[in-house]
């Protein structure tokens, strides 16, 4: 429906092989991020987040 609101809670997140490696190549390409690496350690879960060139934030994330 064209008259509901936007959802504010929608996001991509990349699942990745090697985490660190996939960070080292954004940041060497001078990629923004959003704040640290997180750990949900009750799902074994590696995450961080970065800015794509519109400025959307998208999070990338491993299976530790």
């Amino acid at each position: 429906n064209k008259n509901e609101p936007l959802p504010v809670n929608d996001f991509v997140t990349l699942g990745v092989a090697d985490l660190e490696a996939f960070h080292k190549s954004l940041t060497a390409d001078d990629v923004h991020m959003k704040g640290d690496f997180m750990e949900l350690t009750d799902h074994r879960l590696r995450m961080f987040k970065f800015y794509d060139p519109d400025g959307n934030v998208l999070t990338a994330a491993a299976v530790e």
